[in-house]
């Protein structure tokens, strides 16, 4: 973990309109309660932050393919920037008027978010419901970030020359509550506008890897990946400017 810190050095040299400020809470839903009730509270909460001018979103991930995941659910949320994050945080503590807790969360982090590869398709087309997949990776002996988001770059044209459509690509880099024994270095994380864009990436990426064979060579001189897991993702709402 400690390395990380000197890594962000060559984070900053990557464009800051692609980066921006996650956090995560693992959440288990109280007796009696569901997850539409979650929802509600988030969708009221949504509505104050609207109403102090902070730029902050929210979604929540519900295990598909996790193994034997523990929680009900996964809250995302996520800022433009840094600043945004601490304003947030300071209305949040101290002007919000909190509800009754629906849930219990715990193991709240924080994480830098670096968008390294998209191609979306129409508002109308997407899912209320998207698949996200995410697994923890870690640096060859010649990996480092520098070189993760050039291949990034590389690979994502070819993702789009080859004509994948209604995804992103994100890596995830520790910020706060993570930790010193976490043994990776970042998430990789893909998500999709659609069932029907993710199907078709699982369909076709056989003949997508014939015809570009560097593009997951690339990838795995500087890095491995393990422990994949799937969610679904439903948005809750969004105040960025």
């Amino acid at each position: 973990m400690r390395i990380l810190i000197l890594l962000f050095i060559s984070f900053f040299s990557f464009s800051q309109e692609e980066q921006y400020r996650s956090e995560f809470a693992w959440c288990n839903l109280k007796d009696e309660k569901s997850i539409d009730d979650a929802k509600n509270i988030a969708s009221k909460y949504g509505e104050f932050v609207e109403s102090v001018g902070s730029q902050y979103e929210q979604s929540f991930l519900a295990p598909m393919h996790a193994g034997e995941f523990q929680y009900d659910y996964v809250l995302w949320g996520s800022w433009p920037d840094g600043q945004s994050m601490y304003e947030e945080w300071g209305s949040y503590l101290n002007d919000y008027e909190k509800p009754a807790e629906v849930a219990d969360c715990k193991k709240w982090r924080a994480v830098y978010n670096f968008l390294v590869g998209k191609s979306e398709i129409p508002s109308e087309k997407k899912d209320d419901k998207k698949p996200v997949q995410f697994a923890a990776c870690k640096f060859t002996a010649s990996g480092n970030s520098e070189k993760l988001f050039s291949a990034a770059k590389l690979n994502e044209s070819e993702l789009i020359e080859y004509g994948f459509k209604g995804w992103k690509h994100h890596y995830l880099f520790p910020y706060l509550g993570w930790e010193d024994e976490f043994e990776f270095d970042f998430i990789q994380v893909f998500h999709w506008d659609s069932f029907e864009s993710r199907g078709t990436m699982a369909q076709k990426y056989v003949d997508f890897s014939s015809k570009y064979p560097e593009n997951s060579k690339r990838f795995e001189k500087i890095a491995k990946c393990s422990g994949q897991n799937s969610f679904y993702e439903e948005f809750i709402f969004s105040n960025w400017n």
